[in-house]
């Protein structure tokens, strides 16, 4: 199962969040992006893209913004998934 997680390298509430995650995850399911990597420009369509946002792609299927945050907490697990 691929999951990963682009979001605005350049904006500090972003990476906070990133960093939140990551000190989270301690299975490693998720993997990072910036969205201005050739990697996001892979996968994402460009038009529908802002830089400060978060995005979540998981197996092919795209989440962006809030449903994006949710779908993250969930997949942390713990009180985390009840939360979401």
């Amino acid at each position: 199962m691929q999951r990963i997680i682009f979001f605005d390298g350049v904006c500090a509430l972003c990476n906070r969040f990133i960093n939140f995650v990551f000190e989270h995850d301690k299975k490693r399911y998720f993997n990072y992006a910036a969205l201005q990597s050739k990697s996001a420009a892979k996968i994402l369509n460009p038009q529908e893209l802002t830089l400060d946002t978060i995005v979540y792609s998981e197996n092919g299927k795209i989440y962006y913004k809030s449903v994006a945050v949710l779908k993250i907490m969930f997949h942390l697990g713990g009180l985390f998934k009840i939360i979401s």
